[in-house]
């Protein structure tokens, strides 16, 4: 099994443990099956964006923290990092969606991510927010942006910022990868406790 999910799991469970709550009980409180959610648990489902954020609002986390592996903390007077290819911190979701951070071990204060969607990939059933604002450029390919009640089709060399406070979600209508690059002022996905 994945170590990363199993860490994941680790968390889920010992953060739902900690709020003694069943499976049944949290649950109904995000909206998702109790099977979902103990498979997540035992480290055999890889779950959605979606399902990341669902949970990590039940417990008043980022879903960074329950992503968050030990090994990429912060040294005490580093003045620069680099990272090379092959050595990103990444989540990959179960639709599709690999988050890599670009901006190890220094806090910016904002999240710097390369986002990849799988053709036909999408954030999510349902739109989301959090806090911050976020920008995003579209190296390669084509992505749906749904923001609060507006609709926006972005290409290749296309870019959006939008209040991460309007609900929103991201699609890939298409059948190719896309690639952008990415900024939440706020971190989020990769952010601490």
């Amino acid at each position: 099994m994945d170590q990363i999910l199993l860490s994941l799991g680790k968390k889920i469970f010992d953060l739902r443990k900690e709020k003694k709550l069943t499976l049944a009980a949290m649950a109904k409180k995000i909206g998702m099956s109790p099977s979902l959610i103990s498979q997540v648990e035992r480290g055999g489902l890889k779950p959605s964006l979606e399902t990341l954020i669902r949970i990590s609002s039940l417990f008043g986390v980022s879903p960074a923290y329950l992503l968050e592996d030990s090994a990429s903390k912060v040294m005490p007077g580093e003045i620069s990092s680099i990272i090379h290819a092959d050595e990103r911190k990444t989540v990959v979701t179960q639709g599709g969606i690999k988050f890599s951070l670009l901006s190890n071990k220094l806090n910016l204060g904002s999240e710097f991510m390369l986002i990849e969607y799988s053709p036909h990939s999408s954030t999510g059933l349902r739109r989301y927010v959090h806090g911050g604002i976020e920008c995003g450029f579209v190296l390669k390919g084509e992505l749906d942006f749904e923001i609060g009640d507006k609709n926006y089709h972005l290409r290749s060399g296309d870019s959006i910022t939008y209040k991460s406070s309007v609900p929103h979600r991201t699609i890939n209508k298409t059948g190719r990868r896309v690639t952008t690059i990415w900024i939440n002022s706020e971190p989020f996905i990769f952010s601490a406790k």
